[in-house]
């Protein structure tokens, strides 16, 4: 008689007690069943309600095979960037025990199962062969143009907001802008909340472009390429942001987001009517403590790592979670934090607001709304923030924000059965290198914050 492998056919053959068991190893509480039959003792978890993203294979261990060796001596097998266990699909991630007739399980992925040599029962599950992890690119839709444009004349079309694509891949290095030209005619660059007037931008024939605002890129900072610039070997990369007070997205208690269209350096344009993609535009009220804030968002931002931006095929096992989460972006990508050249308004202490450009990425969330899957990205996502070093210390519904997916799709393609999840807002985030001696304490703080937000049960949850 083969092992039991498959997890889901257990529940419906076995009449056995489940209960909690802690590891010595750090392998953590697992609710497991337990169930012996010709090969010995096999035990596996007990299948929540209501999810999709479970482990249901079972490694069966040698009866005379070895324990296995703790996390730091364990194989690392595939990962991703951000380091955690990965598997491709669902049917990578094994139960297993600790070493034979044991009941402390824990989980490996295929890939470790097969650097660890172990397949005593020879099973297909287990020799399968499975890609490498990979990034997920984002629906394209930059291109390079093929002619010039004629400088200060832009051929202005009818064009609703709406018909303009988000910015969703990253900006290249070779035309990330060092200059942006903000046409402000709503005069929101003092970070002043004004009344909204019109949601669409409608203009139509030629016309002058009036003069805009300069501002200058501080972060992201690329020392070759910002070098050559700046010793007038290539000439500066101009982008032009268009603000609307018809376009606001939000307002919190520091700051004001616009939807924005933006017209990229040449030659980088988009596939749209005007050649111009949406970025969110975020800036700060006429008050000292909100210009910093922004300021350390941006900080922030230019120092996250490239991972937490990008979505990759497969899924993770987050510690401690316990169930598989898609490989997903954490937070929005980011399109730099600029300030303007001469920053004086006459009656105003603070001058113009700073700028910080990042992805849009959807709607607040609301936790009723929430399967168990989602809760689990959203609070993964968390773990994942932390593990990279980094606080977001304002974890509420508002600053975890949803949209319909997968983005390697088309947006007529995308569902909602699909949700794609980011954390937003790092006003007053912190990183660990900042605050080492109280790192732990903030962590716990954070992760309990999350829990309780997204009304997370931490025995049957995590």
């Amino acid at each position: 008689m083969r092992p039991l492998l498959n997890l889901s056919h257990a529940f419906l053959q076995i009449n056995q007690c489940h209960s909690l068991v802690s590891s010595p190893l750090n392998f953590g509480l697992i609710v497991f069943f337990h169930r012996h039959n010709d090969h010995g003792s096999y035990s596996g978890p007990m299948i929540p309600s209501g999810r999709r993203h479970i482990i249901f294979e079972v490694w069966p261990r040698d009866p005379r095979g070895p324990p296995l060796p703790g996390a730091l001596e364990a194989p690392r097998g595939k990962r991703t960037p951000n380091g955690f266990k990965w598997g491709a699909d669902l049917d990578s991630f094994f139960w297993t025990q600790l070493m034979h007739k044991v009941p402390w399980v824990c989980v490996w992925t295929r890939s470790m199962i097969q650097d660890f040599g172990e397949n005593y029962y020879d099973l297909e599950e287990i020799t399968d062969y499975e890609p490498d992890p990979r990034v997920v690119f984002p629906f394209s839709i930059l291109q390079l143009k093929t002619k010039p444009v004629e400088e200060d004349v832009v051929e202005l079309v009818e064009c609703p907001i709406e018909d303009l694509p988000k910015l969703e891949q990253f900006i290249p290095k070779l035309y990330f802008p060092d200059v942006l030209m903000v046409h402000d005619p709503d005069d929101l660059t003092p970070g002043e909340e004004r009344h909204p007037r019109l949601r669409t931008r409608k203009t139509k024939g030629k016309q002058r472009v009036p003069a805009p605002i300069e501002y200058k890129r501080v972060w992201p900072v690329f020392e070759a390429i910002d070098s050559q610039h700046a010793d007038g070997t290539k000439p500066l990369r101009v982008a032009e942001l268009h603000l609307s007070e018809g376009l606001r997205m939000g307002v919190g208690h520091h700051s004001l987001v616009y939807r924005a269209p933006l017209t990229l350096p040449d030659p980088l344009t988009a596939e749209s009517p005007t050649g111009q993609v949406t970025v969110a535009a975020k800036l700060a009220i006429p008050e000292t403590s909100a210009r910093e804030m922004l300021e350390n968002e941006a900080q922030m931002y230019a120092a996250f790592p490239r991972h937490l931006m990008e979505d990759w095929s497969g899924y993770n096992m987050v510690r401690p979670h316990r169930y598989p989460v898609p490989a997903d972006a954490v937070i929005p990508k980011f399109y730099g934090y600029y300030v303007p050249v001469n920053p004086e308004l006459d009656g105003s202490d603070h001058g113009r607001s700073p700028i910080l450009l990042v992805e849009e990425c959807g709607q607040p969330i609301r936790t009723e709304k929430l399967d168990p899957d989602a809760k689990s990205q959203c609070y993964t996502h968390i773990l994942r923030l932390h593990d990279a070093g980094f606080v977001q210390n304002s974890l509420y519904m508002r600053n975890i924000v949803v949209q319909p997916g997968p983005l390697e799709n088309p947006p007529s393609k995308r569902s909602m059965n699909f949700p794609v999840f980011r954390i937003i807002d790092f006003g007053r985030g912190q990183r660990k290198k900042d605050v080492k001696a109280e790192w732990p304490a903030l962590v716990r703080e954070q992760e309990k914050a999350a829990r309780e937000e997204l009304n997370i049960n931490e025995a049957l949850d995590i």
